[in-house]
C-alpha cells in the first residue's frame, strides 16, 4: 500500500541503483527516488531565501510623502519566495520607482522614520513592499512573515516625511550630502556636555542597522587652551573615541573634523562628552549622521 515520504535535507555522494536480477520490492524500487527527493530537500533549504542582486538601492532628491517617493529598487537577478505553500524563483527586470500607490499600503509616508523595504509575491509575480516593520534579528525576513517577504534594504524619511536621499551598496547606506547638505543629518548641535549624555540617532539609522557613520565637528572660540571631546557606544563604558579639537586664532574659531564608524545598541543612541579638565577650553560639539551599515 502506497504511504507518503518525507524527505531528509541531506546531500549524500553515494547512491544505490538496481541491476538486472534484483528483486522489484518497494525497497529497492524507492531508493533512488528517495535520494532525489532528500537531495531536492536538501537544496530548497539551502535557498530559501537566496537573494541574487547587485544590492545598489538609491533614493533620489524631490521625491513627495505621498506619491513618487524617489525611492528606487535595484533589478532583481532571483530571489526565493514563498507562495502559498510553493517556493518559487522571482525576479525584478529593471531598477523600479516605489510609489504610495503600488508599494505602500498606509499611503504617506511618517515624518522622521525609518522604513523598510520587502520582496513578495502578488498574483504570482514578484512584487516591492515599503514597511515601517523592523525586519528580524536576521536581516532576512520580515518580523512575522518568514518565508513571504524577503528584506532588502531600508530608508529614512525627514522631518516632512521626504524620504532622504542616499545610495547603498552591499549593506553600507551614505546620505547625499552634497545633495542635501548637512542639516538634515544633524544629530547633536553644539553639545556642551561635561558628562557622558545621549545622542539619539534613531531617526536617521533604521533598527536594524549597528554601526553609524558619523561626522563630528568640535568648535573652540579659545585662542589659549585645547579642547577635546570623547564619544561611545551608549551603555558602554571601557573606552572611547577621542577627538582633539585645536586652539583659535585670532580671527576665527577653530573647527576640528572627525569622521569614525561607530558601534550601536539596539537603540541607536551614542554619547558624547567634552573634557572640562584643567587646561582645557569650553567647545561646542556637533554630531553627524552621514550613513549606516546593516
Amino acid at each position: 500500500m502506497s504511504s507518503s515520504y518525507t524527505p531528509t535535507a541531506e546531500f549524500t555522494d553515494s547512491t544505490t541503483v538496481l541491476a538486472d536480477g534484483d528483486a522489484a520490492n518497494a525497497t529497492n524500487l524507492n531508493a533512488a527516488p528517495k535520494k532525489a527527493l532528500d537531495r531536492a530537500a536538501y537544496l530548497r533549504d539551502a535557498t530559501d531565501g537566496l537573494l541574487v542582486w547587485g544590492g545598489n538601492a538609491r533614493v533620489a532628491a524631490s521625491g513627495t510623502n505621498n506619491g513618487n517617493f524617489k525611492v528606487y529598487c535595484p533589478p532583481i537577478e532571483a530571489v526565493s519566495l514563498l507562495n502559498g505553500t510553493t517556493w518559487g524563483a522571482y525576479s525584478l527586470a529593471s531598477e523600479t520607482e516605489l510609489t504610495s500607490a503600488t508599494n505602500f499600503a498606509s499611503g504617506t509616508l511618517a515624518n522622521s522614520t525609518p522604513y523598510y523595504v520587502y520582496a513578495k509575491v502578488t498574483a504570482s509575480a514578484l512584487a516591492i513592499e515599503v514597511s515601517a516593520t523592523a525586519p528580524d534579528a536576521g536581516n532576512t525576513w520580515k518580523s512575522g512573515a518568514t518565508g513571504t517577504h524577503r528584506y532588502l534594504f531600508s530608508f529614512v524619511t525627514d522631518s516632512s516625511g521626504v524620504a532622504v536621499p542616499m545610495r547603498r551598496t552591499r549593506g553600507r547606506t551614505l546620505y547625499s550630502v552634497s545633495t542635501i547638505g548637512a542639516a538634515t543629518l544633524v544629530a547633536l548641535s553644539n553639545g556642551t556636555a561635561t558628562s557622558f549624555t545621549n545622542v539619539d540617532c534613531s531617526a536617521l539609522v533604521p533598527a536594524n542597522a549597528r554601526v553609524a557613520t558619523i561626522q563630528s565637528i568640535c568648535v573652540n572660540a579659545s585662542t589659549t587652551a585645547h579642547g577635546q571631546a570623547q564619544f561611545r557606544t551608549d551603555g558602554e563604558t571601557g573606552g572611547y573615541i577621542e577627538q582633539g579639537v585645536g586652539v583659535a586664532d585670532a580671527s576665527n574659531d577653530f573647527r576640528g573634523v572627525m569622521v569614525f564608524p561607530i558601534d550601536l545598541p539596539s537603540t541607536r543612541i551614542i554619547e558624547y562628552r567634552r573634557s572640562n579638565a584643567a587646561g582645557y577650553a569650553s567647545i561646542g560639539v556637533y554630531v553627524y549622521v552621514l550613513g549606516y551599515e546593516e
